[in-house]
């Protein structure tokens, strides 16, 4: 059995939970609260690989709040890229 990696000095993972959860629940209010009667669609790299608007919309605010709260961190994102680590 394989032990779980350790995290770098300073790194709570507490705090990182909280961050996770938080960010994920207001993602999904947004989702929740603000879909659309008509959900936009389009395709990325086939047309059997759907994208909504509120999928776009929700990475969005994914970024949005995990730069505000995690700056230096880096994030991949599913519907378009995300952005590269500030810290080591």
């Amino acid at each position: 059995m394989s032990t779980a990696p350790s995290l770098p000095a300073g790194l709570d993972p507490v705090a990182l939970e909280q961050v996770a959860c938080d960010v994920a629940r207001d993602a999904g209010r947004l989702v929740v609260d603000d879909r659309p009667a008509e959900l936009g669609t389009s395709s990325k790299s086939t047309r059997t690989d759907v994208v909504t608007e509120m999928d776009q919309r929700s990475q969005e605010l994914l970024l949005e709040r995990l730069a505000a709260l995690r700056p230096d961190d880096a994030v991949l994102g599913e519907e378009e890229g995300g952005r590269a680590a500030r810290a080591g």
